[in-house]
């Protein structure tokens, strides 16, 4: 069983890496392949632009075809996957985090790190739990942090922030953006969740469904 994951920062492949081994999940399972520019380029135009999605269509449909599943890691770029809905071997990792951020506990805080992330995660998360009380932050210097290459700092104020939010009284608290998982190991709270766990923890389940746990 294969899982190919796009990502659009390199610290990503190692974060993943790293999921699947708190998930039991063999070594070698994931491929990743790292399109860095779509990022910079959505982050040019302020978001995603029909380019930018085009080429991001294109480089999950590859990748498809030697993978049993392939999981769009960048939440900005999230929307591709939406237009190839119709394969369930294709997911938007955040789908994950929202879906399991809906049965958590309500009300649900979702904190953003980079401010393109915003606009597709709070379409997301209200597409899939309409009812729910929601607020989408974003955490003021945390991207700035992240691009330094200050992660321990930036791993800190997401921590913090996340505390502050269950302090205040969330059911859960959702890191919208696959970089921001590191945070976990500064709050290991069973309500603060984060998009490669939850996307992993389900994939592999349903590949171990369709092929048996052997495989």
């Amino acid at each position: 069983m294969k899982i190919a994951c796009l990502h659009t920062a390199q610290s990503n492949v190692d974060v993943f890496e790293q999921a699947a081994r708190d998930l039991h999940i063999p070594e070698g399972t994931l491929k990743h392949q790292v399109m860095a520019h779509l990022l910079a380029q959505a982050e040019a135009a302020g978001g995603m632009t029909p380019e930018i999605e085009k080429e991001t269509i294109a480089a999950l449909a590859e990748l498809r075809t030697d993978a049993d599943v392939v999981l769009l890691t960048c939440s900005t770029l999230g929307s591709a996957a939406n237009y190839l809905a119709q394969d369930p071997g294709i997911v938007r990792v955040d789908l994950a985090l929202a879906q399991e951020a809906a049965k958590a506990g309500e009300p649900i805080v979702v904190l953003c790190a980079a401010p393109t992330t915003i606009k597709p995660t709070a379409a997301l998360f209200r597409a899939v739990a309409p009812k729910a009380p929601l607020a989408i932050e974003l955490i003021p210097h945390a991207w700035e942090t992240f691009k330094a290459g200050q992660m321990a700092e930036y791993f800190k104020l997401i921590a913090e922030r996340a505390q502050q939010a269950l302090d205040e009284g969330a059911g859960c608290v959702a890191l919208a953006q696959a970089s921001m998982a590191g945070a976990k190991n500064q709050l290991p709270h069973p309500k603060v969740l984060t998009s490669p766990h939850s996307a992993l923890r389900r994939e592999w389940t349903r590949l171990q469904a369709i092929f048996g746990t052997e495989a």
